[in-house]
C-alpha cells in the first residue's frame, strides 16, 4: 500500500501552540458545528480536548 499522505504547506511548533491556542480550536470547531461552546455540558470540553491530545 502506497502512503499518500500530504505534507502540510506549513510546519508545526509544538512550542509555540499553547494549552489557550488549542482550546480556541476546539471552541471554533464546536461553534462550527451549531453547539454552544458555553453551554452547560460543553463548557469544559475544549479543556478536556486539549489535555486528551497532549497526554
Amino acid at each position: 500500500m502506497r502512503n499518500t499522505a500530504k505534507k502540510l504547506p506549513f510546519a508545526c511548533d509544538p512550542v509555540r501552540v499553547t494549552q489557550d491556542d488549542v482550546e480556541d480550536a476546539i471552541r471554533t470547531i464546536l461553534t462550527w458545528i451549531g453547539e454552544d461552546p458555553s453551554r452547560e455540558g460543553l463548557s469544559e470540553t475544549p479543556a478536556r480536548v486539549a489535555r486528551a491530545y497532549k497526554s
